[in-house]
Formats: structure tokens, sequence, C-alpha cells
């Protein structure tokens, strides 16, 4: 039963990236064709132009992923590596990077792989795994800043509450940082 479920789960994940890349596709194509009704001699060369912005920033996201996740090697062994969740896991993490639009939470993805499986502690467990990714994937990266850094002052904090004046320090940081939304 649990194969069946985990088999469902990943079709289902296969199938919302190909979705997403079917709409990546149509609004391309859409968009070459808008431009070569105005110059049809730029088509192909547009055409590859977006190709290779699009395969750069793909690049860039997955160097950037594997740059986090291989600081410290000196403490990653083998037997981590061979860890057939930590190999599904990784290649689930790297699919979800693929998909983002900004870079912002690569970082955040990264960490999750490095504390989750590379560490000298225990692994996650797969349903812990898969709670984390499933809120990273929806909340956006300014909700993720405002709880990093509401937990890093409530650490600071007696009892780990805020008082009035913690409080509006955090949001006076906050408006700050993202200026066009009020914490």
């Amino acid at each position: 039963m649990n194969r069946e479920y985990e088999s469902n789960d990943f079709t289902e994940m296969n199938d919302a990236y190909l979705v997403n890349a079917d709409d990546k596709v149509k609004i391309k194509n859409a968009f070459i064709k808008s431009l070569i009704g105005v110059f049809p001699f730029l088509g192909e060369y547009l055409n590859e132009l977006i190709e290779i912005g699009f395969e750069q920033s793909q690049n860039e996201k997955q160097e950037k992923l594997v740059e986090i996740i291989s600081k410290n090697k000196d403490i990653i062994t083998t037997d981590m590596v061979k860890n057939n969740e930590f190999i599904i896991n990784l290649a689930r993490t790297h699919e979800m990077v693929k998909r983002l639009a900004t870079n912002d939470k690569i970082e955040y993805y990264a960490n999750l792989i490095r504390n989750g499986y590379l560490c000298q502690g225990e692994c996650i467990s797969a349903d812990t795994f898969d709670e984390y990714t499933s809120i990273l994937n929806e909340i956006s990266f300014r909700e993720i800043e405002y709880l990093v850094e509401f937990a890093n002052r409530a650490k600071r904090c007696d009892n780990r509450i805020l008082r009035k004046n913690e409080w509006e320090e955090y949001c006076i940081k906050m408006k700050e940082r993202f200026p066009e939304i009020n914490p």
C-alpha cells in the first residue's frame, strides 16, 4: 500500500512538472509568434536566445543547490550518499529547484538536504522531508524570511515570547526589508 501511495505521489509530481513545462513552452511560443509578426526575420534567433537563457538559468540554480549542499565536504560519508531515501529526495529537490521562478528559496531546499541527511546525527524521516518540502513549496520567500527573523528574535527573548518593544522592532525591521508589505 505504501509503495502504491509513493508511486502515485511521484506520478502526480511528474504530471505537475510536465504541465508546468508545457505551460512554459506555450508561453514561449506565443511570445515568439507575436514577435515574428513584428520582426519576421528574428523569430529563430529569438527562439534560440530564449532557450539559451532558460538553460543558463536552470544551470545556475543547480550549481547553487550543489554548492550549498556540498559545504563541509569532509563530514559527508559514502554511507550518507548511498542511502536510497537520500538519493530519491535529492532528485525530488533537484526537480523542485528547477521549477522555481527565482533563486530565493534554493538555499532553504539545499539546507533541508544538508541538515536532514548530511549531518552527524540521525536522518530525518521521509514524512518529515515531505512536510518540509510541502511547506517550502507553498509559502513565499518573504513569508520564510518573516518566520526566520521571528524565530531568531524569539530565541533571544525570555520564555521565547516577544514583548511589545521587541514586536515593534521586529515590525520595523520587516518594513525596512520588505517596504511594499506590512508584516
